[in-house]
């Protein structure tokens, strides 16, 4: 998920009013498992991933010209609401299986199962005012995540033949304000 995003507001005259805001909003479910049966993998064995992978560029700015007063304000938000999960024995981490039992059989040479979550957020903001009697500018920014990051097995079980059984969640988070 990918968000690019450039908002201005200019105002010009004898009082001058501008202002600006810019939402992107993440909010996106990202599974990858499986459950009920049995699976039998050779070669490299078997691999569960989920990835999700998300990035906003926002730019806000607003600028207030004016003979007399000049008033400018410019705000963002980015707000992400996004779930990776990667399971064996279930098709999300809070419930049981849809088939009634948790669990499935696998038998492989190895077996991994991992979710990876990746945010990046560059985020700019800027405001500015000329007036001849008064000038104000105010810029500012939020940012939300609630973001998770799971990955399991649950219940059944794994036989791997010279092979490692690796579970891993790893999640990573970037933002720059600027």
């Amino acid at each position: 998920q990918t968000a690019v995003g450039l908002t201005v507001g200019v105002a010009a005259g004898n009082i001058g009013l501008a202002g600006s805001v810019t939402l992107a909003n993440f909010d996106v479910g990202t599974s990858a498992y499986a459950e009920g049966g049995s699976i039998t993998a050779g070669g490299t064995g078997l691999s569960v991933t989920a990835t999700n992978t998300e990035g906003a560029a926002v730019a806000t700015g607003a600028v207030g010209l004016a003979e007399s007063a000049a008033l400018a304000g410019a705000f963002d938000v980015v707000d992400s609401n996004n779930s990776t999960f990667a399971g064996l024995g279930r098709s999300s981490p809070t419930t049981s299986s849809d088939t009634g039992a948790d669990g499935v059989g696998v038998t492989a040479t190895a077996a991994t199962v991992s979710a990876t979550s990746t945010s990046t957020w560059d985020l700019v903001t800027v405001g500015g005012t000329v007036g001849g009697d008064a000038a104000i500018a105010a810029m500012g920014g939020l940012d939300l995540s609630a973001n998770s990051t799971q990955a399991g097995v649950y219940g059944g079980s794994i036989t791997a033949a010279g092979g490692a059984v690796d579970v891993g969640a790893t999640a990573t988070s970037t933002v720059d304000n600027l």
